[in-house]
């Protein structure tokens, strides 16, 4: 699994090429790598759409998209424990954009801190 954060210089070129570099060096390596809110951010770097975005990641070598970032989707909690990540919608929409790309995804859930109960099933609702 690998994850690049939210860095503000380092684009869509930037993970392509790593990515290319990564499968020739290890042909069998099965990539899971970025979250959904990183892809966000690669796609706003890129003023492009998740579709495009992803669509280069896999085309360099992308396997699956891990669901790391998700947190709680509650925008409510996201904004007191994941500044400056996306909002759950758009962690959502990248998701969407993945499965119809036919990629591998997963989802995870960090709780027992702020968030409510109510909060703790809408994030289990709200996953496509």
């Amino acid at each position: 699994m690998l994850q690049g954060g939210h860095h503000p210089d380092l684009g869509l070129s930037f993970y392509t090429t790593l990515f290319r570099e990564l499968k020739k060096l290890f042909p069998t390596l099965k990539l899971h790598a970025l979250e959904s809110s990183e892809v966000a951010h690669i796609t706003k770097l890129e003023n492009s759409t998740h579709t495009e975005v992803l669509k280069a990641l896999i085309d360099a070598g992308l396997d699956s998209l891990p669901g790391a970032g998700a947190e709680i989707l509650s925008d409510r909690v996201r904004r007191m424990i994941s500044k400056g990540k996306c909002s759950g919608r758009e962690w959502l929409d990248v998701m969407r954009a993945a499965h119809q790309l036919h990629l591998t995804t997963s989802a995870t859930m960090m709780f027992g801190h702020v968030e409510t109960l109510d909060e703790r099933f809408e994030h289990l609702v709200w996953l496509p």
